[in-house]
């Protein structure tokens, strides 16, 4: 679960704060993606199949080191629901919700290779642009 620590902090705040690192966010890899449901929320990231933020979507709360077991989402008129596409090396926009946190998608499964941040409140219409289409394998955030 993502952790935000808040200043002022006390002493044993700021100790523990160091103790959790601010680029892995997860102590431990997440499993397919437990807090997703399709709707892009406030303090999430969502990625997007398609460039310019369309066709199916995967919405993201927590870091997660292996988007392999992960599905995109698709609007079926009244709902999300799960579609059977992998999210795995297939994103092509991407935005991130959250107003104070950086997140970072990393090229290989594991946080490793070639990354992109999107700063807080930021988005990508087109990854193409930085050569990291259909690159995405998992993520990070960084939380200041």
């Amino acid at each position: 679960m993502r952790i935000r620590i808040r200043r002022p902090l006390s002493s044993l705040a700021t100790v523990l704060g160091l103790l959790v690192t601010t680029q892995l966010v997860s102590a431990a890899p997440a499993v397919a993606n437990p807090d997703a449901d399709g709707w892009c929320t406030q303090y999430e990231v969502c990625v997007y199949r398609l460039a310019n933020y369309i066709d199916e979507q995967a919405d993201y709360y927590n870091g997660d080191y292996d988007f392999t077991d992960d599905n995109f989402w698709f609007w079926g008129g009244n709902t999300y629901y799960k579609a059977a596409e992998i999210v795995d090396n297939r994103t092509s926009s991407v935005r991130n919700f959250d107003p104070g946190c950086t997140a970072t998608l990393w090229q290989y499964v594991g946080w490793g290779g070639g990354h992109i941040n999107v700063y807080p409140n930021g988005a990508i219409p087109n990854l193409v642009n930085l050569g990291f289409d259909n690159k995405a394998s998992s993520l990070t955030w960084s939380c200041g």
